[in-house]
């Protein structure tokens, strides 16, 4: 088993190393946020989960609504959520 293992290594060695060509640092550092949200829910529907959009205000009442219609044993949320919700 040893000589396996300094055979590979000594072909990896023996390959040479081949310095990598400037990586490109080009990334969208802005972004009108105009379409944010539908890009989001575009995203979001591809693993074919649901969206359900709502004014802020509105969001408490909406949680209700799907936890209602889940019928969930239990639930987890997330540290900061109020208590209210």
């Amino acid at each position: 088993m040893p000589d396996s293992k300094a055979a590979i290594l000594a072909r990896i060695a023996a390959a040479g190393h081949r310095a990598a060509g400037p990586i490109p640092r080009d990334y969208q550092r802005t972004r009108d946020l105009g379409g944010l949200v539908d890009l989001a829910a575009e995203r979001i529907a591809d693993y074919q989960a649901t969206v359900h959009r709502c004014t802020p205000a509105e969001l408490p009442a909406r949680i209700g609504d799907v936890l209602t219609a889940r019928s969930p044993g239990t639930m987890t949320a997330p540290p900061g959520v109020p208590a209210a919700w």
